[in-house]
């Protein structure tokens, strides 16, 4: 999920994921996961805020040839 600049910090963000955990909810899911970077910290902490909890660091990497 992306919010454009221009309505950050307005909770829309909050707004969405509050409204995807309902629908989830009512169609029997029991649980949802998302993939964040970890040094998104506006990111990190709407996830935390609605409920979500960390369960892993994931360490991506390349080599280009």
């Amino acid at each position: 999920m992306i919010i454009d600049k221009p309505y950050q910090g307005k909770g829309y963000g909050e707004a969405a994921l509050l409204g995807i955990m309902k629908i989830a909810k009512k169609k029997g899911i029991k649980k949802l996961t998302l993939d964040v970077f970890p040094n998104h910290k506006a990111a990190v902490s709407l996830y935390k805020k609605v409920g979500f909890k960390k369960i892993a660091i994931v360490i991506k990497m390349e080599k280009k040839l």
